[in-house]
């Protein structure tokens, strides 16, 4: 998992409060996690940590295994819609964290064939004590795997429970 590479697309406070998770737990290197959002500047902080920051969706995503999409429900469809082409299908897993958004609706903007999977972290995610409940369609062994063992990298060290629910 340490050299996987991470584009966390809508890094507010959660994706920052996941991707601190992610890089604290040494599961992963901040140097291998890419934030992006519209004002960069507030990732300022985040690049001190060594996080790759930026405001280029599609690049980030090129040069991710991973990608997180963390953003208002809102702008998620021109969000997929901005990285959709440059989703590769044998190589990409995508992580929902929007709030109200089914996998269905995600998969309408993306390959048939792209891992999918919705996570739905609550708000002790902020002090790395969240539990996150998983959802993905039953051909999503891959992503639901990967989605799994970064949860529980986000909160490694305490114990852990993971509910996972396939569509």
């Amino acid at each position: 998992m340490k050299n996987m590479r991470i584009a966390l697309i809508g890094a507010g406070n959660i994706g920052t409060y996941i991707a601190n998770g992610l890089a604290e737990s040494k599961g992963f290197s901040a140097k291998r996690i890419t934030l992006t959002r519209r004002k960069v500047e507030l990732l300022d902080g985040m690049k001190k940590k060594g996080f790759q920051v930026g405001a280029d969706n599609v690049a980030a995503v090129k040069d991710a295994d991973v990608v997180i999409v963390a953003v208002e429900p809102h702008q998620l469809d021109d969000i997929l819609t901005e990285i959709g082409s440059v989703l590769e299908t044998d190589r990409h897993i995508l992580i929902s964290i929007v709030t109200g958004v089914s996998v269905e609706r995600i998969r309408r903007h993306v390959d048939a064939s792209l891992q999918v999977v919705r996570a739905m972290p609550n708000t002790a995610i902020a002090v790395r004590e969240s539990m996150t409940c998983l959802a993905a369609r039953p051909d999503v062994t891959t992503g639901l795997d990967v989605a799994t063992r970064s949860a529980r990298h986000h909160r490694a060290g305490s114990k852990s429970a993971s509910i996972l629910k396939k569509r």
